[in-house]
């Protein structure tokens, strides 16, 4: 994403939250969203954010992500009333498997579970492609999205299938749950353009088959 839509967008959150009013292009996704955050009295978030993934020469590094967490939280402790002790924010190398399982289980083993969750998260998104072979095409309805994260050595990114990341909120019980995916799934030269950067990378190889039971997936993206 360019520096100056960054910065724009940056001056409009901040001097909206600052008149009490959301501009008329976010009150329809936003609106309901801020009823439930709105009238539950314990509410969590997760943010995560990755900008420098290992710089390869095609864009791979991108800007923004980490001052998407920033804008996120002060949206939510100044419009939606999060305590900011509630909200988590994990950041380029911390943002591996096991940092978001620990994050999820801390609010798993309180005796009050929160009403709301919100999990947001600014990078890399990718397709993952099973197994084929180099002459077969590889049918777009068994790609799965994913989101780019940290190996556990904190050296290798790797991707996380959304299917996965959201049987692992399904445990947690919480009724409702707000994930906020700002990444892209589809890949295409160049990655940038202009002020623009693409937020996806070129599709991953799946090493077992997991489309048999793709559930359906609803997110939303910014």
């Amino acid at each position: 994403m360019g520096t100056l839509r960054r910065t724009v967008l940056q001056q409009i959150l901040l001097t909206t939250l600052g008149m009490g009013a959301l501009p008329k292009w976010l009150t329809g996704p936003i609106a309901p969203l801020g009823q439930a955050w709105a009238t539950s009295s314990r509410k969590q978030a997760l943010l995560l954010g990755i900008d420098h993934y290992p710089d390869t020469g095609d864009g791979s590094v991108l800007q923004g992500s980490l001052m998407d967490l920033e804008l996120q939280k002060e949206v939510l402790v100044h419009r939606f009333g999060f305590d900011p002790a509630d909200i988590l924010l994990l950041k380029e190398t911390e943002v591996t498997p096991t940092g978001i399982q620990s994050a999820l289980q801390t609010w798993s083993e309180k005796p009050t579970p929160p009403e709301s969750l919100v999990i947001h998260f600014s990078g890399h998104g990718c397709l993952l492609s099973p197994p084929t072979a180099p002459e077969t095409k590889v049918d777009s309805g068994s790609q799965i999205p994913g989101i780019l994260i940290w190996e556990e050595d904190r050296k290798t990114p790797t991707p996380l299938p959304l299917r996965e990341l959201f049987q692992q909120i399904k445990t947690l019980q919480i009724a409702n749950v707000t994930t906020i995916l700002d990444c892209g799934f589809a890949y295409g030269d160049p990655p940038v353009r202009g002020n623009l950067r693409l937020r996806s990378r070129p599709p991953y190889p799946l090493t077992e088959d997991l489309t048999s039971e793709n559930p359906a997936i609803t997110a939303t993206g910014f």
